[in-house]
């Protein structure tokens, strides 16, 4: 017996019709498709500071020894290539 709230009304999903267990799983399948969606969406946003973060300190720091961050981007480079 499971019982779901929509709209402040409680339903128990035993008495649902076949329709309206479909509907329900579409609802859930659609609600862990948008959190899964918004991990990615959060793990790019994180990889993006980062990368505009490396490259700001690359630009503050022009004419210092920066052989480390030139490694580290080609090696990314060449990961994609």
């Amino acid at each position: 017996m499971t019982m779901v709230t929509i709209n402040d009304t409680e339903y128990n999903t035993d008495d649902f019709t076949e329709d309206q267990k479909v509907s329900y799983n579409e609802i859930l399948f659609a609600t862990n498709l948008v959190n899964n969606l918004n991990y990615q969406l959060q793990c790019v946003k994180t990889m993006q500071a980062t990368v505009v973060n490396r490259l700001t300190n690359s630009l503050n720091n022009e004419g210092e020894d920066n052989v480390e961050t030139e490694q580290f981007s080609t090696a990314l480079y060449n990961a994609y290539d």
